[in-house]
């Protein structure tokens, strides 16, 4: 049966033609002049609205109360479910799907070229991107003001943080991570093989090298341009400096340190436990020993083939003279 809806809107009024009363099960209303027409049908019950002039149709569903509208010019169609509180809008070019939820309150955004994917949650305000091309995933949170980006490819996960201004780099298959603070100038480098860590500073101008499995630590300094190395295992550290061109041993066990001089060509060797110290200087082929606990000193020199024996104790002096 067909009959002629006198309402001037294919809408709501159409809906409210839909009575058992005035209309039969799949009775059709047509709106000749807006080229319209709505399919009820009571046993489902459904309806659904077709429109020639806006290319597009509405399917009403009232179990489950859901809506699907379908768009021919823009080819799309919206899903709406009113028990799940939420909405899927599919999209032929290009093509893609975005699905609503008010509860929990978020978005999924799914885009076949590129093959990705964006979760979009409102509590907490945070973002998830799916890339499957480029095999990677970024998380943005807003509270935290952070974002997270994962690289599978490159075995790769990279954190900033905006609050702290500074980023995190892992990576798996060198087993190592850095560590980018922007306000303290800084990063760290850790690798787990071998086990080490490098600390560079920007301020300072200096650079620390920890090495677990050597029990060691460098500190590099840029200015004064020198670097220190610590030695756990051989209770020992050494002091380079460029500039100065000298470096110092220190030795624990001997309590001893050695001072060389480039510049100088000497070098300086202290003993705590003996109580001494010797003097070595290459270019005047001589050498000094001082004892404190004996208060003597012996000066040897290899070009004159000499050797002066100092004692405090005795108030005397030897000279050796080899060639005498």
């Amino acid at each position: 049966m067909r009959t002629l809806c006198s309402a001037p809107s294919p809408h709501v009024a159409c809906l409210m033609c839909w009575d058992p009363e005035v209309v039969e099960d799949s009775e059709i209303l047509s709106h000749r002049w807006q080229q319209s027409a709505v399919v009820c049908n009571r046993e489902q019950p459904s309806a659904v609205v077709f429109n020639r002039e806006l290319q597009s149709a509405v399917v009403f569903n009232r179990e489950p109360q859901s809506a699907v509208v379908f768009n021919r010019e823009l080819q799309s169609a919206v899903v709406f479910n009113r028990e799940l509180q939420s909405a899927v809008v599919f999209n032929r070019e290009p093509q893609s799907a975005v699905v609503f939820n008010r509860e929990p309150q978020s978005a999924v955004v799914y885009n076949r070229e590129p093959q990705s994917a964006v979760v979009y949650n409102r509590e907490p305000q945070s973002a998830v991107g799916f890339n499957r091309e480029l095999q990677s995933a970024v998380v943005l949170n807003r509270e935290l003001q952070s974002a997270v980006v994962y690289n599978r490819e490159q075995q790769r996960a990279v954190v900033f943080n905006r609050e702290q201004q500074s980023a995190v780099v892992y990576n798996r298959e060198q087993q190592s991570a850095v560590v980018f603070n922007r306000e303290l100038q800084s990063a760290v480098v850790f690798n787990r093989e071998p086990q080490s860590a490098v600390v560079f500073n920007r301020e300072l101008q200096s650079a620390v090298v920890f090495n677990r499995e050597l029990q060691s630590a460098v500190v590099y300094n840029r200015e004064p341009q020198s670097a220190v190395v610590f030695n756990r295992e051989l209770q020992s550290a050494v002091v380079f400096n460029r500039e100065l061109q000298s470096a110092v041993v220190y030795n624990r066990e001997p309590q001893s340190a050695v001072v060389f001089n480039r510049e100088l060509q000497s070098a300086v060797v202290f003993n705590r436990e003996l109580q001494s110290a010797v003097v070595y200087n290459r270019e005047q082929q001589r050498a000094v020993v001082f004892n404190r606990e004996q208060q003597s000193a012996v000066v040897y020199n290899r070009e004159q083939q000499s050797a002066v024996v100092f004692n405090r104790e005795l108030q005397s002096a030897v000279v050796y003279n080899r060639e005498q």
